[in-house]
């Protein structure tokens, strides 16, 4: 749940809650595997944290990439293929791969 949302009250409420959630992660399961070009917003303890020319900022999915394997600068724009999801993260490993197409 976002910091800035109330918890649902009713039973209905919280079945909507959990629909929603159950959607997010349905959409993010299908990224997985692919390759996306994402701009680096910044970094935050083990991660570099970035988005897709589809998400905007502190609304959508945010893309986590691991600050142990890779050193990106913020603000520059690098491909990734995304390798696991949960609600509201994309986790993802920096491609060089030229044979793959981006999405």
């Amino acid at each position: 749940m976002m910091e800035d949302q109330q918890l649902p009250k009713t039973n209905a409420e919280w079945a909507n809650y959990y629909e929603s959630i159950i959607a997010e992660l349905t959409e993010n399961q299908k990224k997985i595997g692919k390759i996306f070009k994402v701009v680096i917003d910044r970094k935050k303890e083990n991660y570099y944290i970035g988005r897709t020319q589809f998400d905007s900022p502190d609304v959508d999915n945010e893309v986590l990439i691991s600050c142990n394997e890779n050193y990106l600068k913020v603000g520059s724009f690098v491909n990734v293929k995304i390798t696991d999801a949960s609600d509201f993260d994309l986790y993802a490993v920096v491609t060089n791969d030229s044979n793959e197409s981006i999405n």
